[in-house]
């Protein structure tokens, strides 16, 4: 016999639906539903996290290509604000890994207006701290166009 209550009640959604009365839930790559995030904080999550070993249901190249796409439209919107976010989440240790904030401050250095990209050289020395991020940030630039004249 069916449960009408269970069938009916905001409380017993199915994982592909969105909640009723929501429309604040976007349909993720599981096909369920989660809650929509700021520009901000999704840009925030890429700096602390990065992309490596992708997720279930995403491979690592897939998300890597998603978020670099995030990231190129994000700074060249709010550049000087990725520069403050880049600085918050390095100078914190708040990431496991520097090279989310070194791709993204390459971004910036390549890819903003001239004052966000003033701030991300000026940023660099605070970002980059070893021989090993300056190269990387180096070869992320390469990728983003080159280093310019």
């Amino acid at each position: 016999m069916k449960n009408y209550l269970k069938t009916l009640s905001p409380a017993h959604v199915h994982q592909r639906q969105p909640l009723p009365g929501r429309t604040d839930q976007l349909r993720n790559n599981a096909g369920g539903y989660a809650f929509e995030v700021s520009d901000e904080t999704r840009f925030v999550r890429f700096l602390i996290l990065g992309t490596e070993g992708g997720t279930f249901y995403a491979s690592e190249g897939t998300q890597t290509k998603l978020e670099t796409e995030f990231v190129i439209r994000f700074v060249r919107e709010h550049g000087v604000r990725a520069v403050e976010l880049i600085l918050d989440v390095a100078q914190r240790n708040r990431a496991p890994k520097a090279d989310p904030a070194l791709v993204a401050l390459a971004a910036v250095a390549k890819l903003g207006d001239l004052e966000a990209r003033k701030a991300a050289w000026n940023a660099l020395p605070l970002v980059a701290r070893t021989g090993t991020h300056l190269f990387h940030f180096l070869a992320f630039l390469q990728t983003f166009g080159g280093w310019g004249a």
